[in-house]
């Protein structure tokens, strides 16, 4: 069974709230064109979300700051990384991605090729339940490595654009 849950996201000077979900295979909510479903306000999700009964999880938004990876996708730096934020991005970006039962898209496609950098930016999370006691991993980022990450945050970014219309709902 599918748990719907309202999340906000801030890019290009604009706050958005969008409807995500959690099954075998997660995603968020898109229309019969493959266009990210988009809000000016919680409440008009809410209200989405009940004329269509998808059951909502209690609880506030979660927030993505993609404004942050586009910014720093400007200007790349290794000091710059912020891997709590970039890993819940690329989160977002996959499951955005792969929300259309189309073949795979090009952020898609390098998403699963990168996995280096995926993991190094789960690992630099440090969640208590892999890292042991009184350790911190702070992973040390390459220059190729950072213009990597570069090109898929970019990607990643360009096909969300792509998916979404140009008012929202």
């Amino acid at each position: 069974m599918r748990h719907y849950s309202i999340c906000k996201f801030q890019l290009d000077g604009q706050q958005r709230f969008f409807i995500w979900y959690m099954d075998e295979k997660d995603g968020v909510v898109v229309d019969e064109n493959c266009q990210f479903i988009i809000f000016k306000s919680e409440l008009d999700a809410a209200h989405f979300a009940s004329s269509r009964e998808l059951p909502l999880e209690d609880g506030a938004p979660v927030f993505f700051d993609l404004e942050q990876v586009s910014t720093w996708c400007k200007l790349p730096t290794a000091d710059a990384v912020d891997c709590e934020g970039f890993l819940n991005a690329w989160n977002l970006l996959d499951d955005i991605s792969s929300s259309c039962n189309e073949f795979p898209s090009p952020f898609g496609h390098i998403s699963k090729r990168e996995n280096d950098l995926y993991d190094k930016l789960f690992y630099g999370n440090n969640l208590p339940s892999i890292t042991p006691a009184g350790e911190h991993y702070e992973p040390e980022w390459t220059e190729e490595e950072i213009k990597r990450l570069n090109r898929v945050l970019q990607l990643g970014l360009v096909e969300l654009r792509q998916r979404l219309p140009q008012d929202a709902v």
